[in-house]
């Protein structure tokens, strides 16, 4: 018989954020119990207690990829980065408003099973498993035990800090508007191909549904009995894209919480963290495929439940570990589970580790420079383009000065202005000869003086092909040769 005993944290973990009547909280629906410590019996080992594992066939998918380097944040109360099955796993973090060191201490027990779900990575009989145990965990503690604040900027650090996956086993109030700082870092998120995973909510703590799982393009994800079914807790909704294992999960959790470090429970967190890993399988297997490809892959191979297609219980189906890593599936170009709306800016507000008191998250300085960039090329732009405009107006009059014809001759004495030119006698071998076309002088007139000065005797100019002395005047003209 397994031995279980009460855990101290409470069935639900509140989150306040800013301008909600009710605020976010982590999700589970029964209080998290404390896996009893290392003398148990056989049937009571962390790892034989992990029954989601094989029911995803998540050993025979780590013999293909374990998620290397895949960067996840959890955003959450914190992990306990110290845990022995994290070792190694837990980037720096930072924290927003909450009661944890840069994100690596958790005083709650929440994140550290969420984290311990995707990457933990232990593996002996007295270890838990992660589905992704060569993932890398960035941990972001956000806002816990009523104080105010909210998640957007802790999600747009988590973006800008290099997340691939970022997941969210947290809860709004379905019935009441997401604050638009919230649903624009949402988009944010996805418009730097970051798959978003969100739990679909609990029916105890969110009867209404999760108002962060209702932003298209999410995966909002519903919860799995043990027994394969629907997990009764599980709210059913039409943004439900997948589903997951729900029911008594078991892993790492915080060991300021818990004394063994372990614990199980329920809720539609787990679910959410599960599909997380499974996302980074994929991530690490196919790196070159988009956030909207690795989601689509996550539906085409999950085992269809319920109606056939998609509905309010299962989603498109139930996820598959193995399937997801193994399959082909043809690629897409567009998010099967909607199009997200188009961020407004990059921009965070908020404290963070290592942020400016005050500002927002560091990427306010690469904004700034990118700004800068931009006015530089636009100044260059502007002026390149008046150089080119003068250089062309220069070469269009160099042109036009080299093609305008030459100024007409001055007019001869006695000619008048505007009059075309007399023929003038071109210098031949013998005088009187006219080598331009005609009219000439009537003929046998010569122009030079002492030659043939009588009209009539010499009738074709250029008769007298030999040279001179040429005949007295008065003498016939000798035939021509």
């Amino acid at each position: 018989m397994k031995r279980w005993r009460a855990a101290v944290v409470a069935a639900t973990v509140p989150l306040a954020v800013i301008g909600m009547a009710a605020p976010a909280q982590a999700l589970h629906n029964s209080p998290y119990r404390e896996l009893g410590g290392p003398g148990l019996a056989r049937a009571d080992t962390v790892r034989e207690s992990q029954w989601y594992l094989d029911a995803l066939h998540v050993p025979q998918a780590q013999q293909v990829t374990r998620g290397d380097g895949v960067i996840v944040a959890v955003i959450d109360s914190g992990v306990d980065a110290g845990h022995p099955d994290l070792a190694g796993a837990v980037l720096p973090g930072a924290s927003f408003g909450a009661d944890s060191r840069d994100g690596r201490t958790d005083p709650q027990g929440h994140g550290t099973k969420m984290a311990g779900v995707i990457g933990a990575r232990g593996g002996g009989v007295n270890n838990a498993l992660g589905i992704a145990p060569r993932a890398r965990i960035l941990p972001v503690a956000v806002p816990t035990q009523g104080q105010t604040g909210s998640i957007g900027p802790a999600i747009r650090w988590a973006v800008d800090h290099d997340a691939k996956v970022i997941n969210l086993s947290l809860g709004r109030p379905g019935s009441d508007p997401l604050p638009a700082g919230e649903a624009d870092a949402l988009s944010y998120a996805m418009s730097k191909d970051v798959v978003v995973v969100v739990d679909a909510g609990n029916v105890r703590q969110l009867p209404s549904g999760n108002a962060l799982a209702m932003v298209p393009g999410v995966v909002a994800v519903g919860g799995l009995a043990q027994s394969g079914g629907l997990w009764s807790g599980s709210v059913q909704a039409r943004y439900v894209g997948l589903s997951a294992p729900a029911e008594n999960i078991v892993n790492a959790s915080a060991r300021n919480v818990f004394d063994t470090g372990y614990s199980t429970g329920s809720g539609t967190s787990e679910s959410a963290a599960i599909v997380s890993g499974i996302a980074a399988l994929i991530r690490a297997k196919f790196p070159r495929l988009d956030a909207n490809n690795v989601i689509n892959r996550l539906i085409k191979t999950s085992v269809d439940k319920g109606p056939s297609g998609r509905d309010p219980q299962f989603g498109f189906g139930a996820v598959d570990a193995r399937s997801a890593v193994t399959r082909d599936v043809a690629p897409t170009t567009t998010n099967p589970l909607g199009q997200p709306a188009a961020p407004s800016t990059s921009a965070g507000t908020g404290t963070g580790a290592g942020n400016p008191p005050g500002g927002g998250t560091d990427n306010d300085g690469a904004s700034t420079s990118k700004l800068l960039l931009l006015l530089g090329i636009g100044v260059a732009v502007v002026f390149g383009l008046v150089i080119l405009v003068v250089v062309i107006v220069l070469v269009a009059r160099a042109g036009r000065r080299r093609s305008a014809p030459p100024p007409p001759p001055a007019p001869l004495a006695g000619q008048t202005a505007g009059a075309p030119p007399p023929y003038q006698p071109t210098p031949g071998p013998y005088g009187g000869q006219y080598q331009a076309p005609g009219p000439y002088p009537p003929p046998g007139q010569y122009q030079q003086p002492g030659q043939y000065q009588q009209p009539g005797q010499y009738q074709q100019p250029g008769q007298y092909q030999q040279p001179p002395p040429y005949p007295p005047p008065g003498r016939p003209a000798p035939p021509r040769q």
